[in-house]
């Protein structure tokens, strides 16, 4: 398996049911942010990303706003498609550039 998550099979194509509270536990061991983190939603049945220090207790789930995961499907597969390496995509992320493309491509997509 590769360190890349971008290339990784996704959990529909493997064998046997998802365990999510097992895929929510590897990315949160692996997440360099303290400030959020992976958790299982109340169904069961997927995992969504949640914030740690919200000042009313409350949790929320994050929703994509409309375009939101084309264009990020979009900045991803450039990104792979250019060979970007893991470290300069987690780069990327870290300093804004990869949301500033994400709302870039989700301006093209509503125009």
């Amino acid at each position: 398996m590769t360190n890349n998550p971008l290339r990784r099979a996704s959990p529909a194509a493997s064998a046997g049911p998802v365990n999510w509270r097992v895929i929510a536990a590897e990315r949160n061991a692996n997440m360099a942010r303290s400030d959020v983190e992976w958790a299982v939603n109340a169904k069961g049945d997927g995992i969504y990303l949640r914030d740690r220090q919200q000042s009313d207790g409350g949790w929320r789930e994050w929703k994509p706003e409309p375009g939101e995961i084309e264009a990020t499907n979009e900045v991803v597969a450039r990104a792979i498609n250019a060979g970007l390496p893991m470290e300069e995509w987690t780069r990327l992320v870290r300093n804004g550039s990869i949301t500033r493309e994400v709302q870039k491509a989700m301006r093209g997509l509503a125009a």
